[in-house]
């Protein structure tokens, strides 16, 4: 007997969520409550569009539609409110953020102290004013250079719009990261010679 299409839905949706609280765990390793909150806000940012998206589909639809819907804009986007927390330890326990495209200030910021916190070598620039003198893309592959001899990846998100999500990442993380990465259908990508970790259609 074929399995329904509610069957199929809750099977897809455990796996989801299991993923889904792995990656919480490698975005925001440091602080308990503050991912379980970016948890629930997912969880909730999911349980919005699943309500009115899989109703239209029949059963012959729905393994491909939670594949083509467990995408990176599902989560970031829910999350914005949260990556752009305005108080004055804005990257304390996370290991991820979200910048424009041209925000050099916040992407300076981020990549200097996530190296602090992990007691990195400090930063070294080509430019005097690496904020006024460089892009953002720029910063990311000069840090990424240094970083990747002390053993950190500093990644992107790829959220198809002009927005960059940033990731650091331990070597040892990585495996994972590529696992959840396939699993969940995101492309994520390295800056200069970093690796990319992305899964894409046959």
């Amino acid at each position: 007997m074929s399995q329904s299409v509610t069957e199929i839905r809750q099977q897809g949706e455990a796996q989801f969520f299991a993923d889904m609280s792995a990656l919480a765990t490698l975005l925001i390793p440091d602080e308990e409550q503050r991912r379980n909150d970016w948890f629930a806000v997912f969880q909730q940012s999911w349980k919005d569009d699943q309500e009115w998206y899989f109703p239209q589909l029949d059963e012959d639809d729905v393994e491909w539609a939670l594949l083509d819907c467990i995408s990176v804009q599902y989560w970031m986007g829910a999350n914005a409110s949260i990556s752009y927390e305005q108080d004055a330890d804005v990257f304390t326990g996370k290991n991820w953020f979200m910048v424009d495209w041209k925000d050099t200030e916040t992407t300076l910021g981020f990549v200097e102290s996530l190296s602090q916190r992990y007691g990195l070598q400090p930063l070294q620039w080509s430019v005097a004013d690496p904020e006024n003198d460089l892009s953002v893309t720029d910063l990311c592959t000069e840090a990424s250079q240094q970083l990747l001899t002390q053993g950190y990846h500093l990644l992107e998100i790829d959220t198809e719009s002009d927005s960059f999500v940033l990731l650091f990442l331990h070597d040892d993380q990585f495996p994972q990261l590529d696992a959840l990465a396939e699993r969940l259908n995101m492309e994520i990508f390295g800056f200069g010679d970093d690796d990319e970790v992305e899964n894409e259609d046959d």
